[in-house]
Formats: structure tokens, sequence, C-alpha cells
């Protein structure tokens, strides 16, 4: 029952809630409690079990249905969304199934993945038969299980970062301002101020992954994930579609969310025709883009792009003087590329992402390396950022097709 650390109560009768709030305790949980007037669209937390009285305002059953009805859009809106179970924590179990229809009725509500109904004489003062209950619901969805189990891990894992980091400044004598700084200058140098923030999210990052694989493989954790990810249909990718693999590929290799403040290695920059015309000198943008895309579709379809792929310590040591180096890319919508992509000079930089909602192939072209000094233009053109095992995989063959033997030959 431990796995829903994102448990909502709302009651008009907090005494009520009190006592499911202690059972959840008592199986290692601890729900937020709320009058029906108190939970707002700025809860703390996205819920992942809202445990809601049925009756909240007298015996009226459609007016009771439409306040819970508010609630839900309330907590669950465009930008706070996820898997949720809804209970009805109740002495009425008999209307959860209206209460269901009602819900389900609504467009404009974000469905929870499953109703229940938890009587509240039920389970009174009996902890291990509630916990029998919550965990019926993962009879039938081991992902979801999975999922939650891996959230709970997570959120150790968190708190267990925040006391290294309070434990390392004390054992060194230093606050945690001039630690998180050290860290910073260690990653990317001394030299690269107003990055700090870039800088001081890798080391972070090691030090939140190095504590979630101690929480699995110290604990029972892993036993029970692995229990649940044998039963994993063989060779999953395979049965996922398009989207999902697009989509899948994206989670592993692709960060969207990239918002520093200074282009860094790893970028890919949107670029004009124009732009790239002004690098190439010689060869039209309009030629390379016929080599990929079908003969039928416009060339307007694929997106130019830079990928900035300076060494690390060049970058850190500003050894080139603010020069960085780029490789061109391109973005082409997967159902207007031809279907032999496959040359040499991309065949081991290219992968499939989702982009702009669609399904795109992205293609590094080693054979055309720019050193420029970045426009103030490219952050705000910056599209997202590979992570780092693409990135140190594209980069590695970029230089092995322009350092290989013999004459080059584009």
């Amino acid at each position: 029952m431990n796995y829903f650390n994102d448990t909502l109560i709302i009651d008009d009768q907090v005494e009520e809630a009190y006592e499911l709030s202690e059972l959840f305790a008592q199986g290692g949980s601890y729900p937020i409690i709320l009058k029906p007037e108190h939970v707002s669209t700025k809860l703390a937390i996205v819920p992942k079990l809202v445990c809601c009285d049925i009756n909240l305002s007298g015996t009226d059953d459609d007016q009771n249905f439409k306040i819970i009805a508010g609630l839900l859009k309330r907590i669950y809106t465009e930008n706070k969304k996820g898997i949720y179970i809804f209970i009805a924590w109740t002495s009425h179990k008999d209307k959860l199934k209206a209460l269901k229809e009602f819900i389900q009725a609504d467009a404009e509500i974000y469905q929870p993945l499953d109703f229940i109904a938890i009587g509240k004489e039920d389970y009174k003062n009996n902890p291990q038969k509630l916990e029998r209950k919550i965990n019926s619901i993962f009879k039938n969805m081991l992902g979801l299980k999975a999922c939650l189990m891996w959230n709970s891990i997570i959120r150790e894992a968190n708190n267990e970062t925040f006391i290294n980091l309070s434990n390392l400044a004390k054992d060194t004598h230093i606050d945690l301002l001039t630690l998180l700084g050290g860290l910073a200058c260690a990653n990317l140098g001394n030299n690269r101020r107003k990055d700090e923030t870039v800088a001081i999210t890798k080391p972070l990052s090691y030090i939140l992954r190095d504590n979630i694989e101690k929480k699995l493989i110290y604990s029972d954790s892993q036993k029970k994930l692995d229990a649940i990810l044998k039963k994993m249909p063989e060779k999953s990718f395979d049965l996922c579609n398009e989207e999902a693999k697009s989509k899948t590929n994206s989670i592993l290799h692709i960060n969207s969310t990239t918002r520093h403040s200074k282009i860094i290695p790893g970028d890919v920059v949107k670029i004009s025709d124009k732009e790239l015309k002004s690098l190439l000198k010689k060869t039209p943008p309009l030629e390379l883009k016929k080599e990929l895309i079908k003969g039928t579709e416009n060339t307007d379809n694929i997106e130019l792009g830079l990928l900035e792929i300076t060494a690390d310590c060049d970058y850190s040591n500003i050894k080139t003087h603010n020069i960085s180096k780029f490789a061109l890319t391109y973005l082409i919508p997967c159902a207007k590329a031809k279907k032999d992509l496959n040359n040499d000079y991309y065949k081991h930089t290219k992968i499939k992402i989702m982009y702009n909602k669609e399904a795109y192939y992205l293609i590094v072209d080693c054979r055309y390396i720019f050193s420029i000094i970045p426009k103030k233009t490219f952050v705000k053109n910056r599209l997202f950022s590979l992570r780092e095992n693409l990135f140190t995989s594209f980069r590695q063959q970029i230089y092995a097709y322009n350092s290989r033997i013999g004459t080059i030959s584009f």
C-alpha cells in the first residue's frame, strides 16, 4: 500500500478522513486530507489515488456528483495529469455505479484508470483488510504497480540525495552553496560562468542515479520489480506500434526541455536554407534535401539544423576562443522520407524520434562540419539536446568518418 505515496482524501467530515488516513499511515503512506472547499488547482502533488466521500453536500446525488466532477477538474488540469484511481470512501457503495457513469460522461474530466468503492464501516480499524483491497487493484494492472514502485524508489532516492549533499558539506566544513559551486566547476570548469544551472545538473543527476541503484540493490524492491517485469511480453519493443517506438526513442535519447542560457555540446539548433548556404558556399541546400526525401514531396518538409560537437575539454576551458564545432543535421517526417536512407555518411548517425507530435528521422550528416562562433539567435532556435549516450555515439561516428584513411570524397 505504501506505493501510493501521492494520495488525496477528500471528506467534509474531517474526523472520518483521519480514520482512513491512519489506516494508510500504518501501511507506510501519508495522505493529504482536504475538505472539498480547500481543493484547488495548486495542489503540491498530482494524486495517484483520490479517496472521496460520495455524500459531500446532503443527500442529493446529482448535486454530490457535480461537486466531485468539479473537484477532479480542479485536481487534474491540462498541465497536471497522470494515471490515478478513484476510490469512493463512503457508507453508500451502491452509488458508485451512478457516479462512475456521471464522471465518464463528462469529456472535460481527466478520467481515472479505475473506480472502486471502500465502505467506511467495512475497513474501520482494519489496515490489513484495507491493504488487501488496495492491492487488489494491481491484479490486472502490473504495469501500474511497477510504475508506482519505481516512483516510490525515486522519492526515497531523492531524499537520500539531499542527505548526501548535506553530510558532504558538513564533513568538509563548507556551506552548501560553495559545495554546489565546486561540483559545477568540476563538471564544466572555472571558465564557464553563467552556466551554473547547466553545470550542476549533471553531478546532481549522478548522485541521484547512484541512490536509485542503491535503493534497488540493497532492498527487496529489485526482487519485486523483477517478478513483475518478467511477465512482460517477449520482444516488447517489436510489439509497439511506430508511434510508440518513436516516443520511446525520444524519451531515451532526446531532451526537449533544455532551457540553459548557452549552446553546449549536444544541442541541436534550427537554421534556415539561407544560413546553410552561407556555410556551404558551393553546395545548394536544395540538392542535399533532394537526396533524402521522396521525389513527390516538398523539400520544405525537411528542417535543417546544426549539432554542437565541440570536444568537452575544449568547451570547458574555452580553448577555441568561443569558436564551436557543429555538424549538419536534418529532421525529416518519416512518412515523407525515402525508404533507403542508408548512405555511409549518416548510416550510423540516424534515429527515429517524435518531433512536433509526429514521427521524424533525425539525421546527422558526417560530411559537413563547421567551426563558427554561435550566434545569439542560436539559443532561441534550439530545438532539443541529445542525451549523453546518443551524443557520444554520434560524435564518435562523425569524427571517425572524417578521420578515415584515404581520399576524402563527399
